[in-house]
């Protein structure tokens, strides 16, 4: 069996804000991210909005922090 390549999934949390994580599969991601960010009142992962963002959708993302 093949082993699935990790990708880098973008994602928002319902308080605002946003973040990445690398997996396999979206559903791999939305774990990862629900388990980092467990002991959190705010920082809730929205399975729903993770997504692999292009560059020009990341670069956007990065202007935020300016």
């Amino acid at each position: 069996m093949a082993k699935l390549k990790n990708k880098k999934y973008t994602y928002f949390f319902k308080s605002g804000g946003w973040n990445t994580e690398w997996a396999p599969t979206k559903k791999q991601a939305y774990k990862q991210a629900v388990e980092r960010w467990e002991g959190s009142s705010t920082l809730i992962p929205i399975y729903e909005t993770f997504f692999i963002a292009k560059a020009d959708k990341e670069r956007m993302l990065m202007g935020l922090f300016n």
